[in-house]
């Protein structure tokens, strides 16, 4: 197993305050670029790419890429898109 770096989702949610600064015209661009961006990003990352976190004695495992994981991810950005 591959430990992931960055979750699709953390990678969409860290250009929501770039929104606010951008001026209205880049904003548009970049709802209209991002989505594909992060989804390109999703299918690129190995199948068994996991996020591990030890808390309180427990092995978590916040992000796992699966076949499926990444059908419904993608049905979820292409709706934000």
């Amino acid at each position: 197993m591959t430990e992931l770096f960055l979750p699709p989702g953390v990678l969409l949610l860290c250009v929501v305050p770039a929104l606010a600064l951008l001026p209205r015209a880049l904003s548009r661009l970049a709802l209209a670029t991002v989505p594909p961006v992060v989804l390109v990003y999703l299918w690129l990352l190995p199948e068994s790419a996991t996020l591990p976190l030890h808390l309180a004695g427990f092995d978590l495992q916040l992000v796992r890429i699966t076949a499926m994981g990444r059908l419904f991810a993608s049905a979820f950005l292409l709706a934000t898109w």
